[in-house]
């Protein structure tokens, strides 16, 4: 079990971090796949991470990436603003122009840009800018090549060209894919790192001890 706190101003957020979950907060590889029924916590634990990044590092750049932008907001979003963003964060929501995508801008100069990539105008502004790290919610609706063409975007730097971050990387989730599927394929052919969730890797569901909770 981990635990890890972050403090920005008077709020603090504490997460306790577990299985799959813990090991998704210290992962590093290039390109990581967190899977796991709905449920394991996975994508709020991502949100956090992504979240405590932009804090912790001034000017960090991250999009968060979906097939379909309307579903995004209705989920992946919809988990950000009301169990990760808290009030004092400093945190503001750009709905978005005709010359720059939807984002959240942090004090510090950290962006995390959202969309879909249904639209095709919106994809090519999205996928010309510079990030660090990218995150695709439901990674198996997309494709290889679009994995491909975000991941040619992770080359964001200072001005000196040093690197923002140590590791630029990819991070995805999914529910469990078919074997046939090509995530499934890039996880087994070493390509990308998987890392599996289950409902006891969230506190809500199981004890520190693994027995259910009542609401598990």
């Amino acid at each position: 079990m981990v635990t890890a706190s972050r403090s920005v101003n008077v709020v603090e957020i504490r997460l306790e971090l577990r299985g799959g979950n813990a090991d998704l907060w210290d992962a590093r590889e290039p390109e990581i796949l967190v899977e796991g029924p709905r449920g394991t916590g996975k994508t709020l634990t991502i949100e956090h991470l992504l979240n405590q990044l932009c804090h912790a590092f001034s000017g960090l750049q991250v999009i968060i990436l979906r097939k379909y932008a309307v579903t995004l907001a209705s989920t992946c979003l919809k988990t950000f603003n009301e169990q990760v963003l808290k009030p004092g964060d400093g945190v503001a929501f750009f709905g978005g122009s005709g010359d720059e995508p939807a984002s959240y801008r942090y004090p510090n100069g950290s962006r995390i840009t959202v969309g879909g990539l249904d639209n095709p105008k919106a994809r090519d502004k999205m996928l010309s800018a510079e990030y660090d790290i990218a995150y695709i919610n439901e990674i198996t609706e997309l494709t290889e090549d679009d994995l491909i063409a975000i991941k040619a975007t992770l080359r964001h730097a200072k001005p000196d060209g040093t690197p923002i971050i140590e590791h630029r990387r990819v991070l995805a989730d999914c529910n469990p894919a078919n074997r046939g599927n090509w995530v499934n394929l890039r996880c087994e052919r070493g390509q990308m790192r998987r890392i599996k969730t289950t409902l006891r890797d969230n506190p809500r569901f199981a004890n520190p001890d693994g027995t259910w909770t009542v609401e598990g």
